[in-house]
């Protein structure tokens, strides 16, 4: 994963093609260090995603959690359609901040 902190918003890429229980447990905690870092402004960019797993959702509802505590938000852009569809499918779109690109996602961060 790539992270950095640009303008008080951190920003990270996952670069991993499969987010499952293994990959999950560590991105989670890197995760949270970025928003940490971000004063709880994370933007996460998943266009490498292509299988998210429960577990990679349940990381998502956690970190999303985290933000929010620290009195910011998780915005995600760059999910695929299939994703996007799954994400729909739990209904998840309505608690996960979802945008198209990264500009998009940058200023609901703001």
């Amino acid at each position: 994963m790539q992270v950095q902190v640009e303008g008080g918003i951190a920003e990270a890429r996952i670069l991993v093609n499969s987010v499952g229980e293994r990959e999950a447990g560590v991105l989670k905690d890197e995760l949270i260090d970025a928003a940490r870092k971000g004063a709880g402004r994370l933007v996460l960019d998943m266009s490498e995603v292509k299988v998210l797993g429960s577990v990679g959702l349940g990381m998502m509802v956690t970190v999303t959690n985290e933000c929010r505590g620290l009195g910011g938000a998780l915005v995600v852009f760059g999910i695929s359609e299939p994703l996007l569809q799954m994400i729909k499918l739990t209904k998840l779109d309505k608690f996960l901040k979802i945008k198209k690109d990264r500009a998009a996602a940058i200023k609901a961060a703001s």
